[in-house]
């Protein structure tokens, strides 16, 4: 998706596109590399004494553990996750307590990204037309393919964002809703 030969060097693009993937990648990464929030097992007590304390309800027999109200089993991970919204098949990570905000500040800047460059190359196809640069056909594959991949994008991006929104309006997580 990188379109930035192409970009006329005049223009605010190549600076907006090249400050929004940046700050993508690095969101990306905290959210990546975060403990979502992964729940501690105690060595201290033995899972047996837990059982004799606790109701059932508060306790994870695949972790061992004894778990918060908020906190759920991932199936994907096979870790309890403190406040889990969802495990991300797109970025193979679950999302909980300690790297929501990160998400969610990536899906709304990818989300940014995919509409400004699906502006972008609306753009230089109405302004230039296609087949007006020194490369036609390169620089034509490049906005087209560029073009059909963010509106594929897109539309499941802005799913995501709305969920998110949704979810935080009503001060809950994906997960507790669905289950």
């Amino acid at each position: 998706m990188f379109v930035f030969p192409y970009v006329d060097r005049h223009g605010y693009w190549q600076y907006s596109l090249t400050f929004l993937l940046t700050v993508k990648f690095i969101l990306l990464s905290f959210t990546v590399c975060t403990d979502p929030g992964f729940m501690k097992s105690s060595e201290a007590v033995p899972f047996l004494e837990l059982v004799k304390k606790f109701e059932p309800d508060y306790l994870c027999p695949s972790c061992e553990i004894l778990c918060t109200e908020d906190s759920r089993h991932c199936l994907v991970c096979n870790r309890c996750v403190e406040r889990l919204d969802h495990h991300c098949t797109w970025i193979n990570v679950c999302i909980g307590l300690k790297n929501h905000a990160y998400f969610f500040a990536w899906a709304c800047l990818f989300a940014c990204y995919l509409i400004q460059l699906t502006l972008f190359c609306f753009s230089h196809i109405s302004h230039a037309g296609l087949g007006a640069r020194a490369n036609p056909v390169l620089f034509e594959l490049t906005v087209v393919s560029n073009l059909l991949i963010s509106l594929l994008f897109l539309p499941f991006v802005l799913v995501v964002v709305y969920m998110q929104i949704n979810h935080f309006l009503r001060g809950t997580t994906l997960n507790q809703t669905h289950s």
